[in-house]
């Protein structure tokens, strides 16, 4: 059973992240059925544990949407991340969070030094926090052209993947 959830779960970041990369999009149906997948799995474990998952999820779909409105993540990037929080359950989201941070920023970097855009980046960033602390919304410099969007989702997969791996496979 172990080794079905964990490759479930693999299987599920590994899609995200392809056709983030691919399109630039995460689709509605399959971040909906990952969560729902997530949730049913969580079922069988008990109550406890699907209300475990079910606080993962509510709890990253609220993180993942005050992501979105400030301009840091798309919306497809905030509804990944509230269906890996089912996956992951409330209790693990704190780790998991920081595991998909750090992938993402580690895709950042490679793709804009790639791109030849990390001093670009780095100042939009910087521009952004500022915003970010005054109060506004802020406005990517780099962020908004197409050499500059980069699949956060393919970051935010690797993060999880290797969290799950860690977390819930004991590898």
């Amino acid at each position: 059973m172990r080794l079905v959830l964990c490759g479930g779960f693999i299987g599920f970041a590994l899609a995200a992240g392809v056709m983030d990369f691919r399109t630039r999009k995460i689709p509605n149906w399959l971040t909906l059925a990952g969560a729902v997948v997530a949730l049913a799995v969580s079922a069988s474990f008990g109550s406890g544990r699907l209300l475990q998952s079910a606080g993962g999820l509510a709890v990253a779909l609220l993180v993942g949407f005050a992501c979105f409105a400030i301009g840091a993540l798309g919306a497809g990037d905030a509804k990944l991340f509230a269906a890996f929080g089912a996956w992951f359950g409330f209790s693990a989201l704190p780790g998991a969070f920081l595991a998909m941070t750090a992938g993402g920023a580690l895709v950042a970097l490679v793709w804009v030094a790639r791109r030849r855009l990390l001093g670009g980046t780095l100042l939009s960033t910087g521009t952004m926090m500022a915003e970010v602390l005054q109060g506004r919304k802020p406005a990517p410099v780099i962020g908004a052209t197409e050499a500059g969007r980069f699949p956060y989702g393919v970051g935010m997969s690797l993060g999880a993947s290797g969290w799950w791996l860690w977390l819930g496979c004991g590898l």
